[in-house]
């Protein structure tokens, strides 16, 4: 009787794990006029817990991406800026826990939510480097949509809105507290079943998100504070499924 419990138990659910590599194009720019653009490379890794018969599941994602972009923008020592042009080391960090349910019978369609967190190491290069931390926090509310093309074949559209707060930027001497604006990302994954248990994975995605501006910090004799942005991304994740 217990074997038998064991192996229902095992049968009730499907795990998943994914490992990409991500290959993406940084676009981000302030409303002064500084830049930050080029590619970066990262990797992805999820893990998915799904129930096979009411099909709701938990999904834990973890990102992590590191690349130069060219930085295009000023100096400024409070009072007089400089135009200058230099490379930017980017470390980004994302994680996200989401719960899914199906809005249909047959489940190919969910809606999602969570809680996520991001993480950007801003390290401009140079005679004039500086370093600043960017972070925040994340409710993603989602829809997926879940699609099969062949027997081997299936894929998925997903379209989430990332709600921003907790937003702050820190730097050697000072913190910031950031404007929360809402973004979206929008991902369309494509599966390749190669047998029962591997499959190859290939997701194209758009991200865009947006910072409001901070407060003002009073450093010294002068006072400063973080411009509002936006950042638009776009990349491909190739990777292995088991």
């Amino acid at each position: 009787v217990a074997m038998t419990q064991v192996c229902f138990a095992g049968a009730q659910t499907t795990e998943t794990v994914e490992v990409s590599g991500k290959d993406f194009h940084y676009n981000y720019d302030e409303s002064i006029g500084d830049s930050e653009k080029g590619w970066i490379q990262g990797v992805h890794v999820s893990y998915k817990v799904q129930n096979n018969q009411h099909k709701n599941y938990w999904k834990l994602s973890y990102d992590h991406s590191k690349g130069d972009t060219n930085y295009d923008g000023a100096i400024t020592n409070g009072i007089t800026q400089t135009p200058y042009k230099g490379k930017t080391d980017n470390t980004i960090t994302e994680a996200e826990l989401t719960y899914g349910t199906p809005v249909d019978r047959k489940g190919k369609q969910y809606v999602y939510a969570g809680i996520g967190y991001h993480k950007w190491t801003r390290d401009l290069l140079g005679e004039y480097g500086y370093t600043e931390d960017y972070s925040w926090n994340t409710f993603p509310v989602g829809y997926r949509y879940e699609y099969t093309a062949s027997p081997k074949l299936h894929g998925a559209i997903d379209a989430s809105l990332q709600i921003m707060f907790n937003g702050k930027m820190e730097t050697k001497s000072s913190e910031y507290s950031l404007g929360n604006k809402p973004g979206f990302k929008i991902e369309a994954p494509v599966t390749y079943q190669m047998d029962q248990h591997w499959g190859i994975v290939l997701t194209p995605w758009y991200q865009y998100s947006a910072i409001g501006t901070s407060d003002t910090v009073y450093s010294g004799h002068y006072m400063s504070y973080e411009p509002d942005s936006t950042n638009h991304q776009y990349g491909i994740n190739v990777g292995v499924s088991y």
